[in-house]
């Protein structure tokens, strides 16, 4: 079987981009939809002011399809370049054909001539990303709960309704938020944010900015879904959370999704009121893997791992990117990182490539990987080593991505 040829899709292409799509995806077959998200994929290309979806073809015909975009995220600190895939999908005729190999490569080897080190996917199948390099970042916490729930100690009086005339007041509340959260994906360019169709934004002013956003909409059976909820502070938290608690009377349960383990803290009743005990639904969320291990430690060099004072040797295993695979020696200075050449180490980590991934996103700690069996360390002293350069307190908060 032949590799297929990727490329970027020509506007007259992506009438056949959706027909992968919504027949791969089991979207269902609607073919009136059809003229519609076509110009949706338009208006995105047109937005983002560069290419957007790629097709695998085989000969003249489209085999596959995706989009690529390229984000922002915060890396314990640092804002990092980022690429994005989504919409990965195969021709239902030519499944098991490793077309998606062919445009997952393609997604890899052209960020690597960018220069970026970093990607990332909100998987369908974590295994199947997993074996390509991709390691876990956070879980997606999902709830449904009454809305007495929520703690009613916030005031409400800095909340108003927006619309899309406020669309430049919401980026910069983004931006803001991303640059204090360390996961958190910003998008260089925008179409809609939380102004789509059916839903109502929610905005808390402080000081003459915008410091938080709660976009929701409704369900069926007297359900509210938050889509959306952006806070900078604890106050424009507690003030959406009293502005939920008082919507009892309309509604049974506010269902809405969280990267923050530690959400349910703040909840008078975590639990939904109809299992016993259950608090939330967990879902693998965003996946990250690193393509260039010394471009991504460059990118850190201001980062402080820890006031850590060591060199280092990372060997990691890629058998996806061959051209990744292998060791790095890293120098640490009162814990900011450079790249070195051949030298005496203090510590050896050799581990594969989705492990490390998850290590640098601050997913699993040193010590857990080696208590899993998923790192190889040649001392106890090596190890207590690494796992103070590596620790990091919180977990990646990702809400972005495609």
């Amino acid at each position: 079987m032949s590799s297929s040829i990727v490329r970027p899709l020509a506007p007259a292409e992506l009438g056949n981009f959706w027909e992968i799509v919504v027949l791969a995806g089991s979207d269902g077959y609607y073919p009136q939809e059809k003229e519609k998200r076509v110009k949706w994929f338009e208006r995105l290309v047109e937005a983002s002011g560069g290419p957007l979806y790629y097709g695998a073809f085989r000969g003249r015909q489209m085999v596959g399809g995706m989009a690529i975009s390229d984000f922002g995220i915060n890396l314990r600190s640092a804002m990092v370049r980022l690429s994005s895939v989504g919409m990965v999908h195969t021709d239902m005729l030519h499944k098991k054909e490793k077309v998606c190999k062919d445009m997952m490569e393609y997604f890899i080897q052209t960020n690597r001539k960018k220069g970026v080190s970093l990607l990332t996917l909100t998987p369908f199948r974590p295994d199947f990303y997993k074996q390509m390099g991709f390691g876990y970042g956070s879980c997606l916490y999902q709830y449904r709960i009454p809305p007495a729930s929520f703690p009613n100690k916030g005031s409400k009086e800095c909340l108003s309704y927006i619309g899309t005339e406020r669309m430049q007041d919401y980026l910069a509340c983004v931006d803001r938020a991303a640059g204090k959260t360390h996961g958190m994906i910003k998008s260089f360019w925008t179409i809609s944010g939380p102004f789509r169709d059916g839903h109502r934004v929610l905005a808390y002013e402080q000081g003459g900015e915008t410091r938080g956003i709660l976009a929701f909409s409704f369900g069926e059976a007297r359900e509210m879904i938050i889509d959306e909820l952006l806070y900078e502070d604890a106050q424009a938290l507690h003030a959406f959370c009293s502005f939920l608690h008082a919507q009892s009377d309309q509604f049974d349960r506010i269902a809405f999704s969280t990267p923050d383990p530690h959400f349910y803290y703040i909840l008078h009743a975590p639990t939904d009121g109809l299992k016993n005990l259950e608090c939330c639904a967990s879902i693998i969320h965003n996946m990250f893997r690193v393509i260039d291990v010394p471009g991504i430690f460059n990118e850190l060099r201001d980062v402080n791992f820890n006031g850590q004072s060591a060199v280092i040797e990372i060997a990691v295993r890629d058998s996806f990117c061959p051209e990744n695979a292998g060791s790095t020696i890293v120098e640490f200075a009162d814990g900011h990182p450079h790249v070195g050449d051949e030298q005496a180490v203090d510590a050896r980590l050799y581990l594969d490539i989705s492990d490390f991934s998850s290590l640098l996103m601050g997913s699993i700690d040193v010590r857990t990987l080696y208590r899993l069996g998923l790192v190889e360390i040649q001392s106890e002293r090596e190890l207590a080593l690494l796992d103070r350069i590596f620790m990091f307190g919180q977990m990646p908060l990702s809400t972005g991505g495609l």
